[in-house]
């Protein structure tokens, strides 16, 4: 990121504003238990430390040239609604939240930092399940026993062919929303896309936490 500067100044002394789109990630899915610690840290620079990075670096250089700069990141319904066997995806996309909003509470006094906003898509067309089962693979060989049928299960939803859940968005869904946040007035914090991601909104926000451990489980 540290290598792109130059470019990216030379990029952002010509523009009139500036989005970055912070979309980066792929999911780490696994029980905890059997993680290791090199796959917490990849899932975490994927989602955390390399997109808040960037946005430092970005808004700097939109600084030093008077540039408004926006920030648009991708997260997932999976950091409102956690799931099981996706502990370190869920994770790091809730931290990727929270360090973005809390990007935007940090630089309330600058004069170029103009929104920071989140996206939230449920499931999406794209090769996302390709390079989850890939992340998934090391893992198969040395799992816990007792998660065994859960690790099966999971192989099989991710295996190519295998069936589209129902409300899967496609790539094009996902854009609006990422223009919307671009091209407003007045952005929303918050972007939700496909129906499953305004149900889990619903469900953290007015059910009862003993209530939502039976729904997501």
């Amino acid at each position: 990121i540290e290598g792109l500067a130059g470019a990216l100044d030379t990029e952002i002394a010509g523009a009139e504003r500036v989005i970055l789109v912070n979309n980066s990630g792929y999911g780490q899915f696994g029980a905890l238990r059997d993680l290791s610690q090199s796959m917490w840290q990849k899932q975490f620079s994927t989602h955390v430390f390399g997109p808040i990075k960037l946005a430092a670096v970005c808004l700097r250089l939109c600084e030093q040239h008077g540039i408004p700069l926006r920030v648009i990141a991708v997260s997932s319904v999976l950091s409102i609604a956690p799931q099981k066997m996706k502990g370190a995806y869920c994770a790091a996309k809730s931290a990727m939240n929270t360090a973005h909003e809390s990007f935007w509470f940090d630089e309330q006094g600058s004069k170029s930092l103009e929104s920071v906003s989140l996206v939230l898509p449920g499931p999406v067309v794209t090769r996302f399940r390709e390079h989850a089962l890939a992340a998934l693979q090391p893992l198969l060989g040395r799992a816990s026993a007792k998660h065994r049928e859960k690790y099966n299960a999971m192989e099989a939803a991710l295996a190519p062919g295998a069936r589209i859940k129902p409300f899967t968005a496609s790539a094009s869904d996902v854009v609006k929303k990422i223009v919307s946040a671009a091209e407003a007035t007045r952005p929303k914090p918050r972007y939700l896309v496909t129906p499953q991601t305004y149900a889990a909104e619903f469900i953290t926000r007015f059910i009862p936490r003993s209530i939502q451990r039976i729904i997501f489980r």
